[in-house]
């Protein structure tokens, strides 16, 4: 993983996924893959559902299997000709959900790409993190939350406790619920937030609800 993609939230997202045994893993929104690089493992075979037709040509120069779509109807019955249900073992949707109008829906699509006991690693924007109350607590607008079309568009906002229940509300079961970091001085002072990192990554693992943003793993139930 470069310097430059060496976040909490990554490091923390790559070692939940690095637990899992080998097999076929999907990133969802691989972008140019060089992320997904970060899961190769041997006897992985890695796939990737990409919205930019460039950047997912970008992934499959690394070697990646992509395909290009969007999200609005679900994710692809097929795969090259292969039937897509219970096809992946581990399923990585990192800063995704909210950008999706019917989050329960997208839940249940990746819950039928998933086999059985497979894994999802899933992370979003956490609305109610340390700086964002103390920003609402000063009438300050909070953090990645959009109130008018942006080049982010966030549709939807989560809290770490919301996310976590509406996964078991779509089939399946909490294995670890992490953040990423508590964002102390994060837009005032970044450079002072840089430094302290590695401290408020480590508060994050014992309060996430307080963390810039929810990093949860979760396994497909029944």
């Amino acid at each position: 993983m470069k310097d430059s993609e060496s976040t909490p939230r990554t490091i923390k997202v790559v070692r939940m996924i690095l637990k899992e045994h080998s097999g076929t893993l999907l990133d969802i929104g691989c972008s140019d893959g060089r992320m997904t690089e970060c899961f190769a493992k041997e006897g992985r075979r890695l796939f990737g559902f990409e919205l930019n037709q460039a950047e997912g040509a970008a992934a499959k120069d690394r070697g990646i299997d992509v395909l290009s779509g969007d999200l609005t109807g679900g994710l692809p019955s097929q795969w090259n000709g292969r039937d897509t249900t219970a096809m992946f073992d581990v399923v990585f949707a990192g800063e995704i959900i909210e950008h999706i109008e019917d989050t329960d829906r997208f839940l249940r699509e990746i819950h039928r790409v998933l086999a059985p006991s497979g894994a999802l690693v899933i992370t979003t924007p956490n609305l109610v993190s340390l700086e964002n109350r103390v920003r609402m607590l000063l009438g300050l607008y909070p953090l990645f939350v959009d109130y008018s079309k942006t080049d982010d568009n966030h549709v939807r906002a989560y809290t770490t406790r919301a996310l976590a229940a509406q996964l078991k509300k779509n089939g399946f079961e909490i294995d670890e619920l992490n953040g990423s970091w508590v964002p102390i001085v994060y837009s005032i002072f970044p450079r002072i937030d840089a430094l302290l990192r590695p401290l408020t990554s480590k508060l994050a693992d014992w309060l996430p609800g307080l963390a810039m943003h929810a990093v949860i793993k979760a396994r497909r139930g029944r």
